[in-house]
């Protein structure tokens, strides 16, 4: 990664130097979580080819549970659990040794986050 972002800053080049990093978390009245990334230039995919997995969410934040995802655009992932009805805080890769997939099609992997706390 250091080197494709040298690359990019010091020698000029139109490379992917970054995996995704989260942008914002939007809700809809009912349905999923629309979680939208800065996807550093390439768009979202998995690095295995499956569905992204390493989301939480949590309707109280203190307990999560583990979430569903698909992506639904190059820069969008939704998110839902059945065990969380109306979420208030989504985590992506959040442990010592996460086991997330997101990554960007260039191959770089998407950046550990917790959200702001949704509005209630």
């Amino acid at each position: 990664r250091l080197a494709l972002a040298a690359e990019s800053r010091v020698h000029g080049r139109d490379v992917t130097a970054a995996g995704p990093r989260l942008e914002r978390v939007q809700r809809a009245t009912t349905g999923p979580l629309a979680v939208v990334f800065e996807n550093g230039g390439s768009p979202l995919a998995t690095r295995d080819g499956a569905a992204p997995v390493g989301f939480a969410v949590s309707a109280d934040g203190r307990r999560f549970a583990w979430a569903d995802a698909r992506i639904t655009g190059p820069s969008t992932v939704e998110v839902w659990s059945r065990d969380v009805e109306r979420p208030i805080e989504l985590r992506y890769a959040w442990a010592d040794d996460p086991a997330g997939n997101l990554a960007n099609e260039a191959g770089l992997p998407a950046a550990p986050f917790r959200s702001p706390v949704l509005d209630v």
